[in-house]
């Protein structure tokens, strides 16, 4: 399992991932769901914290290689039209609060859902993903 953003001005996107055997796909879909409606309701600073982190410690990392700093180089100036003076990011990322990432999964929740199952799929499952994907 895992999980994915990639947010730009006009659109964006939150991707999880995983893989089951067909007859779990139902309490997978289940059990993610309950998370987003949970981070929806309350976000806990312990949770908070560990999440500035893991992105702290991952786009540090990403400076390291040469391909990656080109690569956010080319996504800031198409994100912000300039490339941040360094730390920029960090100072954004600490005044993040609680409720703005509350905020964030409540539009999420509210917004349509694009559901996408691949491999041996039951028709139970493919009925439940529709309905999550507001089809």
């Amino acid at each position: 399992m895992g999980c994915s953003a990639d947010v730009y001005p006009l659109a964006s996107q939150f991707v999880i991932d995983g893989a089951t055997e067909p007859q779990q796909g139902e309490a997978f879909i289940a059990e993610v769901a309950k998370l987003l409606r949970q981070h929806a309701e309350h976000i806990d600073a312990d949770s908070l914290t560990r999440a500035r982190n893991q992105i702290s410690v991952r786009a540090l990392r990403s400076l390291e290689q040469p391909a990656k700093r080109m690569e956010a180089a080319a996504q800031e100036l198409f994100t912000f039209d300039r490339l941040r003076e360094p730390g920029e990011w960090l100072t954004r990322l600490q005044a993040v609060d609680a409720l703005q990432v509350q905020r964030v999964f409540q539009r999420m929740l509210a917004s349509r859902a694009a559901v996408g199952l691949a491999g041996s799929v039951p028709a139970r499952l493919k009925e439940h993903a529709a309905t999550l994907g507001g089809a």
